[in-house]
């Protein structure tokens, strides 16, 4: 220690003085490295004079400069005496600003400095004082404890999920600060990722309540909501891993995911946890639950404004995503559409697929010739309305393709082809090699020849 800070530790001035002269050596002695008997000297001065000052914001700018010091120096006793000395100054008191700004700086400092958030918070009055801050300053605490919860693995024990619930909601009902816009929207995420995390081994009961608890309480998160559904479906298919649980706890997980969907606003991440959850239902031998998300999902799909120009790429390749995850997954529901023989199933014994059902009944045989009538129509028309040209025409050989490798040959069949084909003409230029290949498949697989003589 030099002389300059000899002369900070020892020369008498007015109180205000005194402590902004022990301010300014305790960020020197943390700039620096210095003997050790020599920090603790002026760690046991410093804390003996401050324990006679009763002022608050005083003692709070005064440790501030000497937290950093004593964590390095794993000076414990100290660590509890200025804790102490900070709950006892701020019991039953008012905290104004900057002394918030003061515990804010501490808090920060002790988080940062510890890895697990146990630890932190077993300290002694840590909890305390945290919870005579509020505002801005509570809010930024309560994302370095999150942040800090969920960085390393699971959260499994019951005392830190209460206490970080707890701290979630408070930093959920701080409006000012959960609405301010930033690039990720940081509170919300943090707390649906702490939810997320959340992990009561096999209490699943009690793991399903604390799902229900958080929609309740932070039911102005959409993340959350997403996160919440997640976390119930995956609860059941643990569940139906564990012979031991019953079908009551499975239908109870589905039932709190179809409860929660509907709150969810963006439309698409809806349309794939309905998908998601109708998996699970029928993984789980639940077929009722799976028809009805599925209902919900179709329903979800049909209140899109598929031709709303604001969409961007991202948004319609995630809906073509969700259609085609739908049409795969119709593909194991029972009361699909006849087919001979599936080729994938529910992992599930008591789960007949349609080709054990009802293939060969000629109902259904005569309701899949409707729809599929129904899908060409519309298709056609599809084609027809698009108002590019060169789209236009594209889109007509890609139809034809499909149409030809999906359909029996059929005098229907081949109209409509010829149909797409002539568009195609119209909008392409005959020297197109997708066109030309498109013809020459067709010749090939229809009965209706698609060019004629002068063209070839």
């Amino acid at each position: 220690m030099s002389q300059q800070d000899y002369q900070l530790l020892n020369v008498e001035h007015s109180t205000k003085i005194q402590c902004l002269n022990y301010r300014l050596l305790g960020f020197r002695l943390s700039e620096r490295k210095s003997r050790r008997d020599i920090v603790h000297a002026v760690v046991d001065k410093v804390t003996q004079v401050m324990s006679e000052r009763n002022s608050l914001d005083e003692y709070l700018k005064v440790v501030d400069a000497y937290v950093d010091i004593v964590l390095q120096n794993q000076m414990d006793n100290h660590l509890n005496t200025i804790l102490g000395g900070i709950s006892k100054r701020a019991y039953n008191k008012v905290v104004t600003e900057d002394e918030l700004a003061s515990l804010q700086s501490i808090l920060v400092k002790l988080l940062t400095h510890f890895k697990v958030v146990e630890d932190v918070f077993t300290l002694n009055h840590f909890l305390e004082i945290l919870d005579i801050m509020y505002g801005s300053s509570r809010s930024i605490v309560n994302m370095h404890i999150l942040n800090m919860a969920t960085r390393n693995g699971s959260i499994s024990d019951p005392t830190s999920i209460q206490l970080l619930f707890e701290i979630s909601q408070n930093l959920h009902d701080d409006g000012d600060f959960l609405n301010t816009k930033d690039d990720d929207n940081q509170p919300a995420r943090l707390i649906s990722h702490f939810v997320h995390m959340v992990d009561y081994g096999t209490e699943m009961e009690r793991h399903l309540a604390f799902l229900v608890e958080c929609r309740g309480a932070f039911s102005s998160l959409n993340e959350l909501k997403e996160t919440l559904v997640h976390s119930s479906n995956c609860l059941a298919i643990k569940a139906l891993k564990d012979a031991k649980k019953h079908l009551s706890f499975v239908k109870s997980c589905i039932a709190f995911s179809e409860v929660t969907l509907p709150s969810i606003s963006a439309w698409v991440k809806q349309l794939y946890l309905y998908l998601e959850t109708a998996e699970v239902a029928l993984l789980c031998g639940l077929v009722s639950h799976s028809d009805g998300l599925i209902d919900s999902a179709i329903n979800c799909l049909l209140s899109l404004d598929l031709m709303d120009g604001s969409r961007t790429s991202i948004d319609v390749e995630g809906i073509l995503s969700a259609i085609q995850k739908l049409c795969s997954h119709l593909v194991m529901v029972p009361a699909t559409l006849s087919q001979s023989k599936l080729p994938y199933h529910a992992d599930h014994g008591e789960i007949p697929g349609n080709d054990l059902l009802f293939f060969g009944d000629s109902s259904y045989l005569r309701e899949l010739v409707s729809f599929a009538e129904y899908v060409l129509q519309n298709l056609v028309d599809t084609v027809q309305q698009e108002p590019s040209q060169a789209a236009r025409g594209s889109m007509a050989l890609e139809a034809c393709n499909c149409i030809a490798s999906s359909f029996m040959l059929s005098n229907e069949i081949s109209q409509v082809c010829s149909k797409l084909i002539e568009t195609a003409r119209l909008c392409l230029s005959a020297s197109d090699k997708y066109l030309q290949s498109t013809i020459t498949l067709l010749d090939i697989n229809l009965l209706t020849p698609m060019v004629s003589p002068s063209i070839t």
